[in-house]
């Protein structure tokens, strides 16, 4: 009975992971690094001093009007490095303090309607 219960949780547990795998990660549609999983994503594009962000949830645009966010660095509570405000329809935009390449970046906005959505990127 032992040995039925760990596989049947065994099955359980790997075809949930499959499902969560399905969607993939996906390919950057301007240029920038994407965060990994997540149903919301996130595209960063950074160009000297300034950085921007593409929101999307499934491919589809996610509305960033009377958005605001930050950046931090290392962790959802570490170092903020940069603000982030709308700059479009599903974009937001900041100036950034200086980051090393392989950093963790987390990206904490809340969306016009109160939501709050994260992600996280390796700095490219």
């Amino acid at each position: 009975m032992r040995n039925i219960r760990f596989f049947v949780t065994s099955l359980a547990l790997a075809l949930s992971m499959g499902a969560a795998f399905a969607h993939g990660i996906p390919k950057p549609k301007h240029g920038g690094t994407v965060d990994v999983g997540g149903e919301i994503s996130f595209e960063m594009v950074v160009d000297t001093s300034t950085m921007k962000f593409f929101v999307e949830d499934h491919g589809k645009p996610v509305s960033t009007k009377g958005a605001v966010g930050e950046v931090l660095l290392g962790s959802e509570t570490g170092k903020k490095i940069g603000t982030l405000s709308e700059a479009g329809a599903n974009s937001l935009v900041g100036k950034l303090a200086p980051f090393k390449r392989g950093n963790h970046l987390f990206v904490r906005v809340v969306l016009g309607d109160g939501s709050i959505v994260v992600g996280e990127l390796i700095a490219p």
